[in-house]
């Protein structure tokens, strides 16, 4: 039996949006990319919390938003990592930028995956029952938080 894993606390309101800066970007395959990005304001990136399931809206004043899960690791704080598919106006307009630009995420929303008490899903996790995860289709990346 798995338990319910808590929700993050957030450090302001979620429907606030909050400016980020691009800090890399990785071609993982064609038309497929990883954003780093980094809250600007210093108090939004260290109280920032999000758990493994869970997805940001990625915003682009003039253009729209979009829902993308987050792909890093939640014990990573300094920076939150989507990896998107350039398919629409917001994601393809994403895909024009470059390290240096800003974007703007407000988030985290989505129930977490219940993960706790499963070995391999989380680095401090080792010792406890042994798990797998199995991902397909177009939206795997969320596995990698």
């Amino acid at each position: 039996m798995t338990t319910a894993t808590r929700l993050p606390s957030a450090p302001t309101d979620p429907w606030r949006s909050h400016p980020t800066q691009i800090v890399s970007i990785v071609d993982e395959t064609p038309g497929v990319r990883t954003y780093e990005l980094a809250f600007e304001e210093v108090a939004i990136r260290a109280g920032y919390t999000f758990a493994a399931g869970q997805f940001n809206m990625l915003y682009l004043p003039g253009i729209g938003e979009a829902a993308i899960s987050v792909s890093s690791d939640p014990d990573h704080r300094s920076t939150i990592a989507h990896t998107v598919r350039a398919v629409g106006n917001v994601t393809d307009a994403l895909a024009r930028l470059a390290v240096g630009e800003q974007v703007l995420v407000r988030g985290p929303f989505g129930t977490p995956w219940p993960t706790d008490g499963v070995e391999g899903t989380r680095r401090r996790d080792r010792g406890r029952r042994p798990g797998s995860r199995l991902a397909a289709g177009c939206d795997p990346p969320p596995f990698a938080a």
